[in-house]
């Protein structure tokens, strides 16, 4: 029943917007961990993809999906071969002050992140490991005209995701992107 309560609010999300203005959006970026996380897992990539519509009163609502990973820490008990993917699925908003030439924004997204882990622990032993955890970003940007209707995205944000609820926040980093919008 969840499921089902969530999927008809996305839903009716959707077509109340629909009426807006909608976007496309494709950026990169990059991760530099902070926290717990850094001790293993050094710095990371990103690449996302975005729908969005944007209303009159310039706030935007948000689907992404995307995929990142990490580089273990040269100097960390993580060796080998080792991997650390995500795949995350969010939605959020942003809020646009102004829509001209240049067009600051504020952002928050949560969601799902698809978490896969494959590294040899400190313990010498191997870790093999698929999940689900909860994620949450915030920060803002900046979507610079270029010509019509294609941007140039540049944003900072600061994201947490939880891979152990007795370790708060320990996937932590700043990540710095650009992109292009289509469509703002």
């Amino acid at each position: 029943m969840k499921k089902i309560l969530i999927f008809a609010l996305a839903f009716y999300s959707v077509n109340l917007f629909a009426q807006e203005k909608q976007f496309i959006s494709v950026h990169g970026a990059y991760i530099n961990s902070i926290g717990d996380f850094s001790e293993n897992w050094d710095k990371g990539s990103a690449f996302y993809v975005s729908y969005g519509t944007i209303s009159e009163t310039n706030f935007a609502l948000i689907f992404q999906a995307g995929y990142f990973n990490f580089k273990s820490d040269p100097n960390s008990h993580v060796a080998g071969d080792e991997i650390f993917r995500v795949i995350p699925l969010q939605i959020g908003t942003r809020y646009v002050f102004t829509r001209s030439f240049l067009s600051p924004y504020l952002a928050a997204m949560s969601g799902l992140n698809i978490i896969s882990e494959d590294f040899i622990g400190g313990d010498g032993l191997r870790r093999d490991v698929t999940e689900i955890k909860l994620n949450f970003q915030f920060g803002g940007g900046v979507a610079i005209k270029l010509f019509g209707d294609i941007y140039l995205d540049l944003n900072a944000f600061y994201n947490t995701h939880i891979l152990r609820s007795d370790i708060p926040y320990n996937i932590t980093g700043l990540e710095f992107g650009a992109g292009i919008n289509l469509g703002l």
